[in-house]
């Protein structure tokens, strides 16, 4: 159970950073469109700018269905049906905020 727990709370961390990714792809594409009406960009910027985001949204969705699998394989290994899957809340597992390395290291 640990370890759907650990795999559970890496699926949530690749969706926030797909996430973070396809608000800036956004943002660049919201960048590139005002640069091409003032003729500072051409087509073929904006072209690239609109060809990353349909990845990107594939990528979120597939992410959601790892989610989502994980969240039935914890149901049912708690022994419940599948609608306990959709109470299953982001798992906060605790993790050190930096390693920290011995101050001298035997020769």
């Amino acid at each position: 159970m640990a370890l759907n727990l650990s795999g559970l709370d890496t699926a949530y961390a690749r969706r926030d950073l797909a996430q973070s990714t396809l608000r800036q792809r956004e943002q660049i594409l919201t960048l590139v469109r005002q640069r091409v009406a003032v003729q500072l960009d051409s087509r073929l910027e904006l072209t690239q700018a609109e060809a990353a985001l349909p990845a990107i949204r594939a990528r979120l969705a597939a992410i959601d269905e790892s989610i989502a699998l994980s969240n039935d394989q914890l149901a049912a290994l708690q022994g419940e049906g599948p609608d306990a899957a959709l109470h299953i809340h982001r798992p906060q597992l605790h993790r050190p905020d930096a390693v920290q390395l011995p101050t001298a290291l035997p020769a």
